[in-house]
């Protein structure tokens, strides 16, 4: 999947919230980026990887209720988690959960 970089106001770049995890702890925050996985219907969400082209060795994961096909770009709010421990081996220095979809296209 080919990586643009994603320019949407009011998103905050990945490479801000996987930098600065403390600033964003249990804040709502925009982001958009492109799926490159989609991992669906784990323990009752979809589990959506995005890159942006600012941080693209991090593996950056939103957990939604929504589903976003792989290579279209998505601009979702969420709520950032730290430390969180889902258990049987889901374990996440950084997640956004409760993802909802803000704007969408299959670019």
């Amino acid at each position: 999947i080919k990586i643009k970089s994603v320019e949407v106001p009011g998103s905050i770049k990945i490479s801000e919230i996987v930098n600065n995890p403390q600033k964003y702890k249990g804040k709502s925050i925009q982001v958009s980026g492109t799926c490159t996985k989609l991992n669906p219907n784990i323990m009752g969400r979809n589990w959506i990887h995005l890159k942006d082209g600012s941080a693209d060795e991090y593996d950056f994961v939103i957990t939604s209720d929504a589903a976003v096909p792989e290579g279209h770009t998505v601009t979702m709010k969420g709520n950032v988690t730290l430390d969180k421990d889902f258990g049987a081996g889901y374990m996440y220095e950084l997640i956004v959960e409760n993802g909802e979809i803000v704007n969408f296209s299959n670019q």
